[in-house]
């Protein structure tokens, strides 16, 4: 569900665009095949057994999962999830389609053929199930990421950051 809705409505304030028939121009057996392809180059992190229950997915602790972001997360994912190397936890779109299993999936088992470690593995770090479940709990607290405006008219001088 989350490749899928990821493609037809595209990742806000990023370059993908939404690709559905009304977005894009894509069909639904079209977006199936994309899938696909997209399953087949992946790590086997979807069929790996669960090794907790998903009632406890809602149980983490934000706080301690902010101080885990910061020491493992935010090199790549940025302060806030705005995302640099790695994709923006903070985007809308990932925020409301990813669900606390398919986080929890991915920071326990990691992403082949990406920079994303397996951090239940001892070799990355070797987090325990409640550690990984306060990482889900803090990245669901970061919200929409808000753009900052690239330039402000102040007089004839203009000023401002880039986002």
């Amino acid at each position: 569900a989350y490749l899928a809705n990821t493609i037809n409505d595209g990742r806000p304030g990023t370059l993908m665009p939404g690709w559905s028939e009304d977005k894009g121009g894509l069909a639904e057996v079209e977006i199936a095949r994309i899938i696909q392809f997209v399953r087949e180059g992946s790590t086997s992190t979807d069929l790996t057994p669960l090794p907790i229950a998903l009632s406890r997915l809602e149980s983490g602790h934000p706080e301690q999962g902010r101080a885990l972001y910061a020491q493992l997360c935010v090199g790549c994912h940025a302060p806030g999830g705005i995302g640099d190397l790695a994709p923006a936890l903070a985007n809308p779109s990932f925020q409301k389609y990813a669900s606390a299993e398919l986080m929890y999936r991915t920071i326990a088992f990691g992403r082949k053929n990406t920079a994303m470690p397996a951090f239940r593995a001892p070799s990355a770090g070797g987090l325990d199930d409640q550690a990984i479940i306060d990482l889900v709990a803090y990245l669901r607290t970061l919200g929409v990421r808000q753009s900052k405006p690239v330039a402000q008219e102040s007089g004839n001088q203009v000023t401002g950051s880039q986002p």
